[in-house]
């Protein structure tokens, strides 16, 4: 009695042809399988190279990234100083104006109070 790697059982001589073909098919479907397996395998390899690059690809750009976002926020609190100072120079600006309005008001004699001055 023999039986293949199928499970089908062949007995006695008469069927040695076909136990040698059943043999035969087995060996083959053993060497695709063994094929497949290979090829599977070396997939596996590939797949997982790339899968390492893209990590770290996404890792360097990751990096990249969190530079510009510190560089954005250094030049987002520049720019507020910028703006505080620009109100505070606009302040400034105005206090000054207010000052030499005041200080032209009171050299500037009034049309009333040049003519007391005049006679005294």
């Amino acid at each position: 009695m023999l039986r293949t790697a199928g499970g089908a059982i062949i007995r006695g001589n008469e069927h040695t042809g076909a136990a040698h073909e059943a043999a035969h098919a087995d060996l083959d479907a053993m060497e695709r399988l063994e094929l497949l397996v290979r090829t599977l395998v070396e997939r596996y390899g590939t797949l997982s190279q790339e899968c390492q690059a893209l990590r770290g690809d996404a890792d360097a750009q990751s990096a990249v990234v969190a530079q510009r976002d510190a560089r954005i926020a250094e030049l987002e609190a520049e720019l507020r100083v910028s703006n505080q100072q620009r109100v505070d120079v606009g302040k400034r600006i105005d206090d000054l104006l207010g000052q030499f309005d005041q200080l032209e008001q009171a050299l500037t004699p009034d049309d009333a109070d040049g003519d007391t001055g005049a006679s005294s």
